[in-house]
């Protein structure tokens, strides 16, 4: 028969297990538009690989390759980063309409009021810490439990 191959799968329960803990949000399946918005920013930076030869050789980020690379890699981060955009306002609106922290990201927008400036985030801090968990996050934990199935 044919292999298996679940990092779809697995990419698609964490994406959703790390939006409803940052965002309150979840995905009800892989045809959902948004879904696949947000899957398509994970598959396309887990698929750019930017380091490799040219952390050996400097002079490859000269090529044509690696430029289109790199500028492959700017237009996905921008749309993440208008992604992020939109749920962190959407989390910012809830907290003031006054409603109760409920997710990481409201815990983490109530970081930008604190009184204590080593304690304080700014807003691109949280934005941060948000790509982080959720892209860097989804790939990672999806790649490091096929490895765990495969053996």
């Amino acid at each position: 028969g044919e292999a298996f191959l679940p990092r779809p799968f697995l990419r698609m329960s964490y994406l959703n297990t790390l939006a409803c803990i940052l965002f309150g949000i979840s995905f009800s399946d892989v045809d959902d538009p948004e879904y696949r918005r947000v899957y398509s920013f994970v598959d396309g930076e887990a698929s750019e690989d930017l380091a490799g030869a040219a952390d050996i050789l400097p002079i490859l980020r000269l090529t044509p390759l690696h430029t289109r690379k790199a500028e492959r890699m700017k237009r996905i981060r921008a749309q993440e980063d208008a992604w992020l955009h939109e749920r962190i306002g959407e989390r910012r609106r809830h907290l003031a309409a006054g409603g109760e922290p409920q997710t990481l990201c409201d815990i983490l927008l109530g970081t930008m009021d604190s009184p204590c400036p080593g304690q304080r985030l700014s807003y691109e801090n949280v934005k941060e810490i948000c790509n982080e968990i959720i892209f860097a996050g989804t790939d990672t934990t999806a790649t490091t439990t096929e490895a765990v199935l495969a053996h």
